[in-house]
Order: structure tokens, then sequence, then C-alpha cells
């Protein structure tokens, strides 16, 4: 991203909300550029239409510009961080069979997300689990395996820095994908496990597990 740009969103993520006048003052720009900038962050969806507002006494009224949810993945996160210190808070409390249970429920109430008919047909549920789970960051894609089965590839593992270390990400996968198909996959390479630069899972064709 442009580096003015960057300055901006930066400014408004510590202030809450600046003006144009505030952030010429700051960045050493003339408003018109600040303008400009702010009037392409803004079809980026980046920051919000402007707002106006009165300071205190007279005087023409002046605008307020802020950052929007969608700027939020542009700041520094930790959710592994805190995703593997849950896990481990989780384990050391919890029996394993606590454990799966808790991992089970997890995967049921995502797979409900989906909205998926209980009456759909197989290739239905591939086709809305394929779209449910790209739409969740997954990247996925199938292929056949030329014995009538189907290969499903994730490419993109939303968990995959907490998977380096805990296996509970790839159990709970596993459950998502239960409940999406209607049947346990097979797995036949693991990212997480250094097999493959992608998890792969083999469904069988008559939508019983291998």
């Amino acid at each position: 991203m442009q580096k003015t740009r960057e300055q901006i969103l930066r400014i408004l993520k510590v202030r809450g909300a600046a003006t144009v006048e505030e952030l010429s003052r700051d960045l050493g720009l003339t408003p018109v550029t600040i303008r400009h900038h702010l009037d392409v962050l803004n079809r980026e969806g980046l920051i919000t239409p402007p707002e106006p507002f009165h300071r205190p006494g007279p005087g023409r009224p002046q605008y307020l510009y802020r950052l929007t949810e969608e700027a939020s993945h542009l700041f520094p996160k930790h959710y592994d961080l805190l995703a593997a210190e849950l896990l481990r808070e989780i384990a050391q409390r919890l029996s394993p069979g606590e454990v799966e249970d808790l991992l089970d429920g997890i995967a049921q109430r995502l797979a409900q997300r989906a909205q998926i008919r209980e009456d759909a047909s197989f290739s239905e549920r591939v086709n809305a689990a394929v779209q449910f789970l790209n739409e969740q960051g997954y990247m996925v894609s199938t292929d056949e395996d030329g014995e009538g089965g189907l290969i499903l590839h994730i490419a993109n593992c939303p968990f995959e820095r907490v998977a380096r270390d805990w296996l509970e990400p790839c159990k709970m996968d596993i459950r998502l994908l239960t409940w999406l198909l209607g049947e346990e996959p097979r797995r036949i390479a693991s990212a997480s496990a250094g097999d493959s630069h992608r998890c792969t899972y083999l469904l069988s064709p008559t939508g019983e597990s291998g």
C-alpha cells in the first residue's frame, strides 16, 4: 500500500477519528492531497464516509474519518497465540474424551452455518461444503481419483500456525468435513505433518468412509 495511505490508516487507528485538517497538519501535506488519499481509502472500503461534526463556537462543520471494520486486518493480530494458549489450558483441564467432545461440538456449530439441507444429495453436499469452506478461506478444490471417488484438496489452513504444534485443529477439520459431507473423509496427505503442501481427503463414491 502507498506509504501516505498507510500513515493515514495508522493515525486513524491510534486516534479513532481525524479530520482532513488534522491529517494535513500531522503529515505535512496539503488538504487537497489528503482528500485524494481519503477518497482512495474510502473506495477500497478501509475508511468510512466523512461524518460531519461541529466544534464549539461559530464556523463551518468539519468532517471526521474513521476506519471501517474491514481495515482491522491490516494491523497485527495474534489469534494464533491466543488459540495455542486456549488449547494448552483446555488440555490441562479436560480429559482426552472431553476434548474430543468439545471439538466435535465446535465443528457441528460451524457446519450448521453452511445451512446444508438434511436431504441434500452427496454432490449437493460437496458443492455446498466447498463453497462454505472457501468463504472461510480454506481454498478448497476437488478432483476425481479415477476410480469413481472424489479427492478434496485444502490449500490454505486457517489454523496453520497453531496446527504446527497442536493436533486439535486438524481433528476439528475432520469433524467439520464429516458434519458438512455426511460421511467421514479419509485424510491421505497433511500439510501440518509435512508430507504435502496441502491437506488432501478421499471421499468414497458410495458415500461410505474408506
